[in-house]
């Protein structure tokens, strides 16, 4: 059983992974327009890069509860500097607004179930109300950037961890369900067992009552 967790664990890890770099792709492709795909070097190198560091500290955390809270202290931290960044300056760096959905998007995966999906939860409402207050611009990149800041982290940690939440929930009831099925099958070994043993027995009194009316 230990080891078939670990290995569920290893697999989970992995597709989260997946799916924070299917999230960051997508925004990044989201946003920028077909007459830029060209100088779009920077912008694919951050993305690597931050994609690189989160399958890094996503390793870390699948091996141990402190190393996890690091990791996910790490994320956060990550996410309020890029927050800071945005109050000071109004607007993101190019590079770091392609990339900023994929750290609170694993932050919540390494979370993991109900706490990924209430961090998701608290986190959107965060940006929600951040979006709210940058005041009003007539930069398309800027709007279009606003709606991505909204709908990627409600759907990356709120939707995708509830999943995993549903996912561990089926597995748990899965295990449960083949628990009670092998007692039950114990339990019918041993009526089984007791029934020949009574058998048996029933069997010697009647060959021993056989041989003392022969006598």
């Amino acid at each position: 059983m230990p080891d078939e967790r670990a290995d569920i664990e290893v697999v989970r890890r992995r597709v989260l992974m997946g799916a924070g770099a299917v999230i960051g792709a997508a925004s990044l492709l989201s946003l920028i327009p077909r007459s830029r795909i060209a100088g779009a070097g920077p912008v694919l190198t951050m993305l690597v890069v931050l994609i690189a560091v989160c399958a890094v500290v996503i390793e870390l955390a699948r091996r141990g509860t402190a190393l996890r809270a690091t990791s996910l202290l790490f994320c956060l931290i990550f996410a309020a500097l890029l927050v800071g960044m945005q109050v000071a300056n109004g607007a993101y760096p190019t590079p770091v607004a392609f990339a900023f959905p994929v750290v609170p998007a694993l932050a919540g995966f390494l979370l993991g179930g109900a706490y990924g999906m209430w961090f998701g939860v608290g986190l959107s409402g965060a940006v929600i109300a951040l979006s709210a207050t940058l005041p009003a611009t007539g930069n398309p990149l800027l709007l279009e950037f606003r709606v991505m800041f909204v709908v990627v982290p409600c759907i990356a940690l709120i939707l995708i961890p509830a999943l995993v939440l549903l996912y561990d929930r089926a597995h748990a009831h899965a295990r449960t369900d083949r628990a009670h099925a092998l007692k039950a099958l114990e339990r019918s070994v041993d009526e089984l067992a007791r029934a020949r043993a009574r058998a048996d027995l029933a069997n010697t009194a009647k060959t021993e009552f056989l041989a003392t009316m022969s006598h």
